[in-house]
């Protein structure tokens, strides 16, 4: 590329804005790069009309997965976006520079091309980023991680992000996580993997099974840890269970934490398990409610146009929630507005999620969670928002299974809910 379509500025190397897509004006960033994804948002001034690009960043194996593109939103629609896109997240939007924003993607794309992996659609828009000299030396690297990475508030924190980035191959991730004079071996994994749970025991500590639910220190009046990050040497041992391509293996490992970085990571063979075995360790209940919903403005309002309100509805309750469409209907997924399981002495991927709301052609609603607090919350938030919208709700029933249900009535081809019950009912009775 010609160099004279770049020009610096305070020494920071600055792509030509005709190309960009506009004048640079703002750019932010999520703060979960520890969990290795990042949404990031630049904000650039096309002839006077704002211009919006949203990137979802997969740092492991995916590279640069999603962009969309807009031009002239309201900073209401732009927010709407930034939850649709990143509300699964959990973390929080921080500023970032031009040159790190970029910088960012430039490294993304880097992972596409790794795996082979085409890039999102619209990349004529960012391509003259691609094609730029962008880079970041070592210290504007270490500012850059500080910001899309929060602060770590204790050694199970520490404990399940270090071996989060480990089983994803994460070497920048292990780096920051741990001392460069430490004794660190990885485990060798034929490509980037998914830490499903991990459980953490101190090394003087009894063999007694450790609850899903137990913190690292004093729980608050929301259940989440009093942060500790201890400052003395502690030895630790976990079991964890991990995904790689669907299978499924348990990692038994030896881990050292000293004043917040890890300085020892040994670990054993990975011992190969099936996926019934894997379910086994896995498995939690689900609490279900089942209900009806119509609606009490208008007669004649068709199933569309009710949809529509009650998809409004969801989104005016919860920050965090991300809508799919079925066959069936829509499936609302309800998620933390932060990463805190994470500092558990039993973490579990699934844990970022409270629950699911699935609003069904057939005006049925099933609220599902795996915790009866949480589904209970929810049933709570949908009546009181859906009432103020003139959406009446009638439960119909409770239930608990002693495993998950909601998803077995996705893959199947029941249209109803209430048939999918009934054919349990008649299951369990043969």
């Amino acid at each position: 590329m010609d160099s004279s379509k770049f020009k610096v500025i305070e020494g920071n190397l600055i792509i030509d804005p005709v190309e960009a897509g506009g004048d640079f004006i703002y750019a932010e960033a999520i703060d979960t790069r520890l969990m290795g994804v990042v949404g990031l948002h630049i904000l650039r001034d096309r002839g006077g009309a704002p211009f919006h690009q949203f990137f979802y960043i997969d740092t492991e194996e995916y590279g640069l997965d999603d962009y969309q593109s807009f031009l002239k939103m309201e900073r209401e629609d732009v927010e709407k976006k930034k939850t649709e896109l990143f509300g699964a997240l959990g973390g929080e939007w921080k500023e970032v520079t031009e040159k790190e924003a970029l910088y960012m993607v430039k490294q993304a794309a880097r992972i596409n091309a790794k795996y082979k992996l085409p890039l999102p659609e619209g990349s004529g828009e960012y391509r003259a980023i691609l094609e730029s000299d962008i880079a970041l030396n070592l210290v504007e690297r270490a500012v850059l991680w500080n910001k899309i990475t929060l602060e770590i508030r204790s050694n199970y924190e520490l404990i399940n992000y270090f071996i989060m980035r480990m089983v994803a191959g994460d070497t920048e991730g292990i780096s920051r996580l741990s001392s460069s004079r430490g004794d660190i071996r990885y485990i060798n994994m034929s490509n980037p993997g998914t830490l499903l749970r991990n459980e953490i025991r101190k090394a003087d500590e009894d063999n007694a099974k450790s609850s899903d639910d137990e913190p690292d220190g004093i729980a608050d009046s929301d259940g989440i840890a009093e942060p500790i990050l201890k400052a003395d040497l502690r030895e630790y041992t976990c079991v964890s269970l991990i995904d790689v391509d669907k299978v499924y293996q348990l990692v038994e490992s030896e881990i050292t934490v000293l004043e917040g970085k890890v300085i020892r990571y040994h670990h054993g063979e990975p011992m190969t398990i099936s996926p019934w075995e894997a379910s086994l360790i896995l498995g939690l209940p689900e609490f279900l409610i089942y209900a009806t919903i119509e609606d009490k403005s208008d007669a004649s309002v068709s199933d569309s146009d009710l949809a529509k309100r009650f998809s409004k509805v969801m989104t005016s309750i919860f920050s965090t929630v991300t809508e799919s469409e079925y066959d069936f209907g829509s499936l609302f997924m309800v998620f933390r507005k932060n990463n805190d399981h994470v500092r558990k002495k039993v973490y579990r991927l699934d844990q970022d999620t409270i629950g699911v709301v699935c609003h069904l052609d057939s005006d049925e609603l099933v609220f599902a969670s795996n915790d009866m607090v949480h589904v209970e919350a929810l049933e709570k938030s949908v009546l009181a928002g859906a009432m103020l919208d003139k959406i009446k709700i009638k439960v119909i029933g409770r239930y608990q299974f002693p495993e998950p249900i909601l998803v077995r009535f996705i893959d199947s081809d029941f249209e109803r809910f209430s048939d999918f019950l009934d054919y349990l009912k008649n299951f369990q009775a043969d």
